[in-house]
């Protein structure tokens, strides 16, 4: 949610200008000078006060910009409606997967067709011989997989969230049934930031308990998109800190989304940096952004 868009304001403006702007917008979309649109103004009334209660606040502003504005990419343009640019950045990542990995794949496979027609049709023994090729080439292919979900892993920690969709997509074509691919896919997502998009996904596979760490993600989408509260959150999420059952990409993911709902609830600045280090530790390169928070701690937690 974009609080500068809410209360029609520049990013730059200062507490004079956000408190101006909110006295307009609230006097003007408060319910009960919209008793025919009722339902539209209560929701408007809502987000206006939602974004001044937040704005207003400088500290709040400031952990607003620095990790809702730049969380997902370290380009604001992505916030800031740029799609020309994303979408070129987009192609030129797919178009370096598909270099890298597509060409092979293709190869790998042609070779199999190819060994197929020469032996198709001769004796048992030239049919155990073509097995075996099958097999060096599915296990080949299983191999190259298996590093490609492995780099697109060290990509969602570094943040390079557009070739990790772009190997995302390749798997899932490779094995549409894997349900780890799809996984990696709404990891990707929510790293972007798109919770709606992440939400959908989960529902429309009919994986919201098809693991733990899907049902976290679940959590999370619902969190932000503020159908349940960072209390709600922190409470249904909490079987993910003693799980052993999940990477350590979503433990770190755990981690940072807890902190995020710790500061919500204005929870003390120990218990904060606690789950940041953590995240940071199992590879959560965002937690890093918000280390500021933790300056003024007398000892680091490690």
């Amino acid at each position: 949610m974009n609080y500068y868009e809410i209360l029609q304001i520049p990013p730059t403006a200062d507490l004079k200008t956000i408190k101006k702007s909110y006295k307009k917008l609230a006097g003007l979309y408060h319910p009960d000078k919209n008793p025919d649109n009722l339902e539209q103004a209560e929701e408007l009334f809502k987000q206006i006060n939602e974004a001044y209660h937040i704005l207003s606040d400088a500290k709040k502003r400031e952990i607003y910009d620095s990790y809702y504005l730049n969380l997902a990419s370290q380009n604001t343009s992505e916030y800031f409606g740029e799609q020309e640019i994303l979408k070129k950045q987009r192609q030129e990542a797919f178009m370096d997967i598909i270099k890298q990995y597509h060409a092979a794949y293709n190869y790998k496979k042609d070779q199999m067709n190819h060994y197929q027609n020469i032996f198709n049709g001769w004796f048992l023994g030239i049919v155990g011989i073509l097995g075996i090729i099958i097999a060096i080439i599915n296990y080949l292919d299983h191999k190259e997989r298996s590093e490609m979900y492995k780099n697109a892993i060290e990509y969602i920690k570094k943040d390079n969230t557009f070739k990790t969709d772009s190997i995302a997509y390749l798997l899932i074509e490779r094995k549409p049934n894997n349900k780890n691919y799809y996984l990696l896919l709404i990891r990707t997502l929510i790293s972007r930031g798109d919770y709606e998009s992440a939400s959908e996904k989960i529902l429309f596979l009919k994986a919201k308990n098809e693991s733990e760490a899907y049902y976290f993600y679940f959590l999370v989408c619902e969190m932000y998109l503020q159908h349940i509260t960072p209390d709600e959150f922190i409470e249904k999420a909490s079987y993910m800190e003693n799980s052993k059952h999940i990477e350590d990409i979503d433990k770190a993911a755990f981690y940072l989304h807890r902190a995020v709902a710790k500061y919500n609830l204005l929870k003390s600045k120990k218990e904060i940096c606690e789950d940041l280090y953590l995240s940071h530790s199992l590879g959560e390169s965002k937690a890093k952004k918000l280390f500021y928070l933790c300056n003024s701690l007398t000892k680091p937690i490690r």
